[in-house]
């Protein structure tokens, strides 16, 4: 039986399939949200020895769970385009449809046998806001709210992983993925071990498609002004500027 090795945390639409399918074909076992979801949490598996991994935006709330020495990526994508990207024009926003799926809407007791998403709401009651339901899928009080999402979401990954002095903690923007921060990456899961050629690493990176994942129609409508000063300030210290 063996541990999990290393987890990719971030929030929906930040590019987790992305990068999983890279680093799969690196030759490190990367599965998307497939030991991390809504209803489990998988730190063991029979069926894949050697090192292994999930990368789930669904890693957050197990990463205070993870077992010694995993690697902790966050891996950050553009702000802006990852909030829009969670709203799609004229539909339900990533944030609305987790709130139901977690059942947090209306009743914190729906599906409660499920840790995942009973451990959700006693964790995240004080921000979740579930007394202020947004009014429509593009109204302001969902884009408040996907925002205010967006800020606490990465706090949270940041502070879950740096409150442990056993955990490695990487961070890293996905606008800046080339073979030297590839093969940085696979040196922090496999440390001490000669890291891939940066040729092959070129190579996987051209052959991986970065619009693998594009079944959601981005919209345009949140802006840096649209921003609450705490989540801008958040955006700059991560390293994006207007």
């Amino acid at each position: 039986m063996s541990s999990i090795r290393y987890v990719i945390a971030s929030l929906p639409r930040s590019g987790t399939k992305y990068i999983s399918k890279v680093l799969t074909k690196l030759g490190l076992k990367c599965a998307h949200e497939g030991h991390m979801r809504f209803n489990k949490c998988r730190l063991e598996w029979d069926d894949e020895p050697g090192i292994w991994g999930d990368s789930s935006w669904m890693t957050v709330p197990y990463i205070g769970f993870l077992p010694p020495g995993t690697v902790v990526f966050h891996q950050l994508r553009d702000p802006i385009k990852v909030l829009n990207s969670n709203l799609p024009p004229g539909g339900d926003s990533y944030f609305r449809t987790w709130d139901e799926h977690a059942g947090l809407a209306t009743d914190p007791f729906y599906n409660k046998p499920i840790k995942w998403k009973r451990f959700i709401w006693e964790q995240t009651q004080d921000w979740i806001w579930p007394d202020k339901i947004a009014e429509g899928p593009e109204s302001p009080e969902e884009i408040e709210r996907l925002i205010h999402w967006w800020l606490n979401w990465n706090l949270w990954i940041e502070y879950s992983a740096t409150r442990r002095s056993d955990l490695v903690y990487v961070r890293y923007k996905l606008e800046d993925m080339d073979a030297d921060l590839l093969q940085n990456i696979a040196s922090a899961i496999q440390p001490g071990i000669v890291g891939p050629r940066l040729q092959h690493c070129q190579n996987i990176l051209k052959e991986v498609s970065t619009t693998i994942n594009r079944h959601r129609t981005p919209n345009d409508r949140i802006t840096v002004e649209m921003l609450s000063p705490a989540a801008r300030l958040l955006m700059y210290r991560y390293g994006y500027h207007d």
